[in-house]
């Protein structure tokens, strides 16, 4: 029986990868930088150092550890402010309605981001409190450990929601169900897995 549901933020609470992408080529573009359809593709599932080292293989000058922690810095100032640009646009369809229906099963939740985003941008959102808890900032291993032991669950009675496939093989590992779906199948995944 599932007591718990953890949901891996992006792309299943929220969906950010626009105001990213947007951040990431502003970046670029202040370094002189251009990126293209091809270095794009290469982006899709790394993390902010790996999509930083991609983005400076076209650069013609090389940088420094320092200067590449300012960059990544820079690259999440235009992100925070993409992200207000896009408010409430950023959240999925019908994600509300499953947490209502979760909260009222007396099942717990959790948002994990890798990136550190969760506690800010649920926050900002305004659905900070519709989550027991919340993990930021880690490797999917390292994010399923941590939102069971807030959960005070095991791992076999938690259902892991995400699209990443790292991230669900970390939730096999661990023992725990996954479920792929976004959130219009999340209540129905729920439900047949119980």
């Amino acid at each position: 029986m599932i007591k718990a549901v953890i949901f891996d933020l992006e792309d299943v609470v929220v969906s950010t990868s626009d105001c990213r992408l947007r951040a990431w080529k502003q970046t670029a573009h202040e370094q002189g930088i251009l990126m293209d359809e091809e270095m794009e593709a290469r982006l899709g599932g790394l993390n902010a150092a790996e999509t930083l080292e991609v983005i400076l293989t076209k650069s013609r000058r090389t940088y420094s550890p320092a200067e590449k922690l300012a960059l990544t810095a820079r690259q999440c100032d235009i992100l925070d402010e993409e992200l207000t640009r896009a408010g409430g646009d950023i959240l999925l369809p019908e994600i509300k309605r499953v947490l209502y229906a979760l909260r009222k099963a007396n099942i717990k939740t959790c948002a994990v981001s890798g990136e550190g985003m969760a506690r800010p941008l649920l926050s900002r959102l305004g659905i900070l409190a519709a989550f027991d808890s919340k993990v930021d900032g880690g490797t999917p291993e390292t994010l399923l450990e941590e939102a069971i032991a807030r959960l005070h669950e095991k791992a076999e009675d938690c259902l892991a929601l995400s699209r990443d496939e790292r991230f669900l093989r970390a939730a096999e590992r661990a023992g725990m169900r996954c479920g792929r779906e976004g959130s219009d199948a999340m209540i129905y995944t729920v439900q047949t897995q119980n």
